[in-house]
């Protein structure tokens, strides 16, 4: 889950990790570029992770992928300043 979405400056990503892993946070553009690539420590269970400095990102529509072990999950990314 992403919070807010649209988002503008910040973000906060939301997941649940059936246990402690590295996860891989990354954000795509319409083209397939990576705009941003953050590694994170998730523990078991809920997680909260937030995204600062959104800024630098222009108007449009991006993809949020969360990367754990050998799970992919991607997500709309709105951002709208």
């Amino acid at each position: 889950m992403i919070l807010p979405n649209p988002a503008s400056e910040l973000l906060t990503v939301k997941f649940y990790a059936e246990q402690e892993a590295e996860a891989t946070i990354v954000i795509v553009d319409a083209v397939g570029q990576i705009m941003l690539k953050q590694k994170v420590r998730a523990i078991k269970g809920n997680n909260s992770i937030m995204l600062k400095d959104l800024s630098k990102f222009s108007n449009g529509v991006y993809t949020l992928q969360l990367q754990m072990e050998h799970d992919v999950q991607a997500t709309k990314l709105i951002i709208q300043k």
